[in-house]
């Protein structure tokens, strides 16, 4: 196969070759690599060389991308692959950028997990097994979701945590018709809010006073 012509163009705001060849075929090229593999009109091109050519545009392009994807906000490795995947990428190109977004410091899921359990515990005063199953759902492997909540996950906390929020919530219990139901109502927040059921209780009875379960 033979090159056709070379032409530089703006796409998406960022200069690219345009490659065409005498197939009829068209390569949209970053132009480092028309450099880097010394192209020219007229030259001729093997089916390997054309592949590699392929392969380096897809290894630069997903490189690029995945590093603005995550220049905008953290986001875990299975995240990235996801976002990689969307856009077509081939699995190599996506195993290298992965490989470079590491090694840049860009993509780390243990300090993602440290940061997204210190943000959500505080902004949304959410308890260790929400945070757990949520680092999970992300892809953050166990361990790793573990060792990070693993600090929240300490009786003292949990209580201090669970005991703010049993007050945020019963502001109006005093006026409530049904105070039984609405402690009910109250611990079954703090489980949805990820706290173990032991503290909830400990939390509404240090707070509210006693309550039964029995029918929660």
């Amino acid at each position: 196969m033979r090159i056709e012509s070379l032409q530089y163009i703006k796409k998406r705001g960022r200069g690219v070759v345009e490659m065409t060849l005498d197939t009829g075929t068209t390569l949209s090229l970053d132009a480092d690599l028309v450099v880097q593999f010394r192209l020219s009109r007229g030259m001729e091109l093997s089916e390997h060389q054309f592949q590699e050519i392929q392969n380096a545009e897809n290894n630069l392009q997903a490189r690029r991308r995945l590093i603005r994807y995550l220049a905008l906000r953290r986001k875990t490795e299975r995240e990235s692959i996801d976002y990689l995947r969307r856009l077509s990428f081939p699995e190599t190109a996506i195993q290298l950028a992965i490989a470079a977004a590491k090694e840049l410091g860009y993509l780390n899921d243990e300090s993602y997990a440290a940061a997204y359990t210190s943000s959500q515990s505080r902004i949304a005063a959410k308890g260790p097994r929400a945070l757990e199953f949520e680092l999970r759902a992300k892809g953050v492997a166990r361990d790793i979701a573990q060792k990070a909540v693993q600090p929240l996950a300490e009786p003292d906390v949990q209580l201090e945590a669970a005991c703010a929020l049993v007050l945020r919530k019963s502001t109006n219990l005093a006026s409530d018709p049904e105070p039984k139901k609405a402690k009910q109502r109250i611990y079954q927040y703090l489980l949805r809010k990820g706290f173990d059921g032991d503290i909830a209780l400990q939390a509404i009875r240090s707070t509210l006073g006693d309550l039964d379960t029995e029918n929660s």
